[in-house]
């Protein structure tokens, strides 16, 4: 990995990597929960400003993958975080697939045509059936929890 600052590495994908403890030790702060919590915000919101579109992993974090900020086709709901099933590391690329935490569309990974940046677009049946049963039930797994979370006056009817 390549050295960018304290606490800031780039990996050979190029994903960005933030290490708090030492970005704490570098700045001279005591290494407190709340300290954390406030760097690592900090340094997020710094690193998209700089490169919006890089990946962020984050050592405090090492199931989630920061990335853009990417909306649902359906509902519009933002996220900018993403995790695997199997907790491995990666970054999406086209043609990764992925559920909608608040209504639990199933989405796939693509490069707009316009701007060359990846984007999220509703996944269609054909590209769902060619999908392995484990993929196939990760993503009936994240439709049921968004309809029990974020549905709740769906599940009392």
């Amino acid at each position: 990995m390549k050295k960018i600052t304290d606490g800031v590495y780039q990996d050979d994908a190029g994903a960005m990597h933030l290490v708090i403890e030492e970005m704490l030790d570098a700045a001279g702060y005591a290494d407190t929960r709340e300290n954390r919590e406030t760097l690592t915000r900090a340094a997020i919101e710094r690193v998209r400003e700089t490169w919006p579109q890089v990946a962020i992993r984050v050592d405090d974090e090492p199931d989630v993958t920061r990335v853009a900020v990417f909306h649902c086709p359906r509902c519009g709901h933002k996220s900018d975080a993403i995790g695997s099933s199997d907790g491995s590391v990666g970054t999406p690329g086209p043609g990764d697939v992925c559920g909608c935490l608040a209504c639990g569309l199933p989405m796939v990974f693509d490069v707009d045509p316009l701007t060359g940046l990846l984007r999220l677009r509703t996944m269609i049946r054909a590209e769902f059936d060619a999908l392995s049963d484990h993929q196939q039930r990760e993503l009936m797994r994240v439709s049921a929890f968004a309809q029990q979370v974020f549905q709740p006056s769906k599940r009392m009817n």
